[in-house]
């Protein structure tokens, strides 16, 4: 196939290369031979593009000598190389973890006179945020020494690295400058998104309240995933008069809840002793279509476990069952709780063993649960056979 390729027009040949790319089909070793084949072609050489086409498709695929072959061909190229080939050259090096590599690529870039873009520092931005260390702060701050400035995708990236780390007034800092710069920079519903998030699960959800509704001011509507992230953190300080305000006027807005927003408040009712509310809310998702995944399942019956309503936790759980369901280590540990926890020894030892039946490993946490309670029961041998069961399962682990 290589031989034919290689004498075959460049334009032909690009076309052969564009296509198998968006095949989805190609594997490693046919893309280096599409590599090989465009090295070959002379007069006229092939676009850089279509280099960038095959780089760009051996770095998202899940090989693992994906890495290494994309820095290999990157060396071979026998022609200038463009902007657009080091920023992919880069991203993948941050993928691969090997964000010193990807310096030295702005190196060669700086030292070559090749154009920096938005582009090459977003991704060494995002590089360093994915890693937790220092320098992206540092290095925003001298992308206009560099000949650039910063567009809004890479403000949102460093925000974003910042509120992983918590780092939430660095963040905040940045949003305003955004608001003051305005233009390319102005922030868009990620911006707002990505720091409604950061705070809610740092627990300032006031301030992600207060930015939640600057939203309208700025003429950004909110998407699913603002609203999932702020009613998340306002089940979360129990707030789910707020919470509930958002979800009806996300679904007045034309918004379609998903199951994860569903789970939230599901999760929050049962969190406040609200557990036939929850079910009511369990059904509402269900009659809107969307179907309940074991995650809301699991929700709803550690609900009912709380409030000691084993009834109604053996009818949800064959309920999943029925429905083609498998309970997880999380559901059966919720019931096994539970269930000892009132006494009731020999229903959770059977709901332990129909966890394994049913191919549901048990993890430590399981074993500890109904150890405990043997042992507070004065069941010390049955509790002793679990103990040597947990011992095995850790050998064959």
């Amino acid at each position: 196939m290589l031989a034919s390729l290689s004498a075959q027009s460049a334009r032909q040949l690009e076309s052969v290369v564009r296509e198998r790319c968006r095949s989805g089909s190609l594997d490693l070793t046919e893309a280096v031979q599409l590599f090989t084949a465009l090295l070959r072609v002379e007069n006229p050489k092939p676009s850089i593009s279509s280099f960038n086409f095959l780089l760009t498709t051996i770095a998202q695929m899940k090989h693992p000598h994906s890495f290494p072959t994309v820095i290999s061909l990157f060396g071979r190229l026998n022609q200038a190389k463009a902007t657009d080939t080091f920023g992919v050259v880069m991203d993948c090096c941050c993928r691969a973890h090997q964000v010193d590599l990807a310096f030295g690529l702005l190196s060669q870039m700086i030292k070559g006179g090749v154009n920096l873009n938005d582009m090459i520092f977003g991704t060494l931005i995002k590089g360093l945020c994915a890693e937790k260390r220092v320098g992206a702060e540092v290095l925003f701050n001298k992308i206009p020494s560099m000949g650039c400035s910063p567009n809004v995708i890479v403000f949102n990236t460093l925000i974003k690295g910042l509120c992983n780390v918590g780092e939430l007034a660095l963040a905040i800092n940045l949003y305003k400058m955004m608001t003051n710069v305005g233009g390319r920079c102005t922030p868009s519903v990620f911006t707002y998104t990505i720091l409604i998030n950061g705070l809610c699960k740092h627990g300032d959800v006031e301030t992600a309240y207060k930015l939640f509704e600057e939203m309208n001011v700025w003429g950004i509507y909110p998407n699913v995933i603002t609203y999932s992230n702020l009613i998340n953190g306002l089940c979360k300080i129990g707030d789910l008069l707020k919470a509930f305000k958002l979800f009806d006027e996300m679904i007045a807005s034309g918004i379609a809840p998903n199951v994860v927003i569903y789970n939230v408040l599901i999760d929050g009712l049962c969190k406040m002793g609200e557990s036939d509310k929850a079910s009511e809310l369990f059904k509402k998702m269900a009659c809107q279509g969307l179907v309940p995944n074991t995650f809301n399942y699991t929700t709803l019956i550690d609900g009912y476990c709380k409030k000691g309503d084993l009834m109604k936790v053996s009818e949800l759980l064959q309920e999943m069952i029925d429905k083609g369901m498998k309970p997880n280590v999380f559901t059966y540990r919720c019931i096994i709780h539970a269930s000892s926890s009132i006494g009731k020894l020999d229903d959770a030892i059977e709901i332990f063993h129909k966890m394994v039946k049913n191919g549901a490993s048990p993890n430590d946490i399981n074993f500890s649960a109904l150890m405990d309670s043997l042992c507070k029961h004065g069941r010390t041998r049955e509790a002793h056979k679990f103990l040597y069961l947990m011992e095995k399962k850790e050998e064959r682990s």
